[in-house]
């Protein structure tokens, strides 16, 4: 068996010679989409780890340690190597990953797919506990970084995120059970620059303080669930400040962040009003046919009602509020498009103009031409496009509103190699509706916390 620990005995005597080995983060292609990339450990240079990662939609990996010697190689490029070229060795590795995947002598990628997470470890694809406990996300700040996990899990798994030693624009994130790493990966800040702009360790710390389902998200990529964030600071340093670096603009007066929450509180608001004016302005007034299915006839309408529920989706919509309303007429959407996606649907449908006394209930977002990715699907736009949400029951909605004066060709990417593209027209709306098993965290990775 492969040993995952240093060899106590000879902690100084396993060191690898670094200048006939500059490969500190390689790796290759192992199966389309799918990478198998080695790290060597900053602290100690006999210590690699392994990754396997699949980047088709969102990154879904795992990773395991090391040591060269255990593994009979002397550098990481020797291990590269081996690995590229020595097909028994690198079935051996790939059984730490998933013993099932290896079939006949050979390698199932797809198998692979399956159980790569983090809480393989465990025999699991994804984090488990209690649901009748208080999940809470305990965050412990330390000199060179902080750990987190949600207490109650059961795998009693836990990331550790550190300034790397040696490059200050990289951050090492190993992964613990019960307290030991078993793997580790290095990437860069920038990896965490979706929404803002991360830089080093004080960035990443105050992101996930401010935002911290946003930023474990973007960390573990795995969907940890949390009702409260409890730190504990180990540092002996105070705010978003490390011994590694000094949270600059963080020191400013509590009167004047408030000031500035207000100002920014106040730019929002008229960014939106700017939006809706725009939106209700420029809007198609052209009609668009549904059908009253309470009635079995075709109706025109003009307007959107207050509150609706789309029957082909079975999942209820409600547009200005959380309730239900049994008098609104069932409406089943003309021209509609539907997409499955390995079991979990997609519905589009046009849909008819919103009524401009619903313009202070609406929350809306800008989205960008890099889209967004949910339910198991991949939407990008060719220009940017107005989001509307929605409050909805078993399932996540939106409208979309194409403000451009041309036609977006919108695409949709699902079922690992299928893509369709969609033809939004100009200045009309559309209704999205996604249903899939887990959709309230899919919810939360597009909205974050709130709920409509």
């Amino acid at each position: 068996m492969v040993s995952q620990e240093p060899n106590p005995q000879n902690p100084q005597t396993e060191k690898v010679n670094e200048t006939q080995d500059d490969c500190n983060e390689c790796g290759f292609e192992l199966c389309t989409f799918t990478y198998v990339n080695v790290y060597k450990n900053p602290w100690n240079p006999s210590e690699v780890s392994i990754e396997v990662i699949d980047n088709e939609d969102y990154p879904l990996f795992t990773a395991r340690k090391f040591n060269l010697r255990d593994l009979g190689v002397t550098s990481a490029n020797e291990l590269i190597s081996k690995l590229e070229n020595d097909k028994e060795f690198l079935l051996k590795i790939i059984r730490y990953f998933n013993e099932d995947a290896i079939e006949d002598g050979d390698f199932d990628c797809i198998k692979l797919l399956d159980r790569l997470s983090v809480y393989s470890i465990c025999g699991e694809i994804e984090w488990n506990q209690n649901p009748n406990e208080k999940r809470i996300l305990k965050v412990e700040k330390l000199k060179d970084g902080f750990r987190f996990g949600v207490v109650g899990d059961i795998c009693n798994i836990t990331w550790l995120v550190r300034q790397h030693p040696k490059d200050p624009e990289k951050v090492v994130i190993s992964f613990e059970k019960d307290g030991e790493e078993f793997g580790f990966v290095i990437g860069d800040y920038d990896d965490f620059s979706v929404n803002r702009k991360v830089r080093n360790m004080c960035e990443l710390y105050k992101y996930l303080n401010e935002e911290p389902w946003e930023a474990v998200w973007f960390i573990t990529w795995t969907d940890l669930e949390f009702d409260e964030v409890k730190v504990v600071n180990e540092s002996g340093y105070d705010g978003f400040d490390f011994e590694v670096c000094k949270c600059v603009g963080c020191e400013e007066k509590k009167e004047e962040r408030e000031e500035s929450e207000e100002e920014k509180k106040r730019k929002e608001k008229e960014e939106k009003e700017k939006l809706l004016n725009e939106m209700f302005d420029r809007m198609s007034y052209e009609p668009v046919e549904v059908v009253d299915v309470c009635r079995d006839k075709e109706i025109i309408l003009k307007e959107l009602p207050e509150v609706f529920t789309e029957v082909k989706s079975g999942v209820q919509i409600s547009l200005g509020g959380d309730d239900q309303s049994a008098n609104v007429p069932i409406l089943k959407f003309w021209n509609g498009i539907e997409f499955d996606s390995n079991g979990n649907k997609l519905f589009i449908f046009e849909v008819p103009r919103i009524s401009e006394k619903m313009k202070d209930k609406l929350e809306i977002k800008k989205v960008d031409e890099n889209g967004f990715r949910i339910c198991g699907f991949s939407i990008e736009f060719r220009e940017e496009m107005i989001l509307i949400k929605l409050n909805a029951k078993d399932g996540v909605a939106f409208l979309i509103y194409n403000p451009n004066d041309i036609t977006v060709t919108t695409e949709v990417k699902y079922s690992k190699d299928k893509i369709k593209y969609i033809d939004l027209e100009r200045r009309k709306l559309y209704l999205f509706v996604f249903k899939c098993p887990e959709w309230e965290a899919e919810l939360m990775k597009l909205f974050g916390s709130s709920r409509g």
